[in-house]
């Protein structure tokens, strides 16, 4: 594999602690699982080295924290070891922007376990981290994600725009960071498809290139260049392997009427990533495909059914956005309206 490699290549060449933690802050950021076990790897080589190098203790608990979101640890193991983490490393160096990044992120992903509701906590850590650390970049990146989140709750106009603020904030402190993928799909929401696609073309290329194509592609068709986000999917040797690929494919398929083939991409999607019932977005794509086609019944089932789980109620105002930019559900607007409704616009 070619972690293992690298990891070989890396350990044979001697390097100093600061070397080995570079690279491995830089494969803790990649959202790939077998890029964040190399940086877990690396880390632990760095603290061989120097059991008291707090930043590579750190850069430990970023990865733990990745195990949770890539889904390598289901029942939250991982949570408690970056805990654990955090707290060695503020007893040798209580001064590193990070504490405040770190916690804010565990109690983001422990808000969406049953019974969560940690906003005040988090944003109290994002208020005390932002007035000692107010120009750190990745900071002010989950800064601008905690605002988003409020968002999706509340639907309050100014709130995206402070989510879009801090995100900005990041983008300019760090232009090639991969954490801007997610502040393009805050501009791609706000309908600003231009500066969405700038964005993506500043991310670092390398093993990060295929989820910001993806994006790029989704981009090209909520803005209505299905032809431009085709051709970015008909880059890799076989994207109908990925799923986002495949509901891009089958929303483009869709939108041009090509009823056999979104047809046919919606059984693939059912046999092998049955979306029914999951409160995530790809449900929502799901129910594109049909809204596309004309099978408004259906769409509005879908639509209907995805509303009605309680994690996307917490977030409906974020998927309301996805339906008003997505061109094939423009034609089922009487339908759509009771997800656009659904739960109360004021709470």
């Amino acid at each position: 594999m070619t972690g293992h490699f690298l990891l070989a290549r890396i350990a044979g060449e001697g390097e100093d602690p600061w070397t080995l933690f570079n690279q491995a802050t830089y494969y803790s950021f990649l959202d790939d699982e077998e890029a964040n076990q190399l940086a877990l790897k690396l880390f632990n080589q760095v603290l061989q080295m120097n059991p008291g190098f707090a930043p590579a203790m750190l850069g430990l608990a970023q990865c733990y924290i990745n195990n949770v979101n890539l889904g390598v640890d289901l029942d939250l193991r991982c949570l408690s070891k970056a805990e654990d983490m955090i707290r060695q490393a503020e007893a040798i160096d209580p001064h590193l922007p990070d504490y405040f990044r770190l916690r804010i992120q565990i109690l983001l992903i422990r808000d969406v376990l049953p019974g969560g509701n940690s906003s005040q906590s988090y944003f109290a850590l994002a208020d005390r981290g932002f007035d000692i650390y107010p120009r750190d970049a990745a900071l002010n990146s989950i800064i601008g994600y905690c605002w988003f989140l409020k968002f999706g709750r509340d639907g309050r106009e100014e709130d995206f725009d402070k989510a879009l603020k801090f995100k900005r904030r990041a983008f300019w402190g760090n232009p090639c960071s991969m954490a801007n993928y997610v502040y393009a799909e805050f501009l791609m929401l706000k309908g600003e498809f231009d500066e969405a696609l700038r964005v993506c073309s500043l991310i670092q290329p390398g093993p990060n290139s295929y989820p910001v194509d993806n994006r790029m592609a989704e981009i090209y068709f909520y803005k209505g260049e299905p032809d431009k986000s085709e051709a970015i999917l008909r880059r890799h040797a076989n994207p109908r392997s990925d799923i986002t690929a495949r509901y891009l494919l089958g929303m483009i398929a869709a939108g041009r009427k090509d009823i056999a083939a979104a047809r046919q991409i919606a059984a693939e999607i059912d046999r092998l990533h049955p979306p029914k019932g999951s409160p995530f977005q790809d449900m929502l794509w799901y129910a594109s495909i049909f809204a596309g086609i004309g099978e408004t019944a259906e769409a509005e089932e879908i639509v209907r059914t995805f509303f009605g789980d309680k994690k996307t109620q917490d977030m409906r105002f974020i998927h309301k956005r996805y339906i008003d930019i997505n061109p094939n559900f423009k034609s089922l607007a009487t339908q759509v309206i009771v997800a656009r409704k659904g739960g109360g616009e004021n709470g």
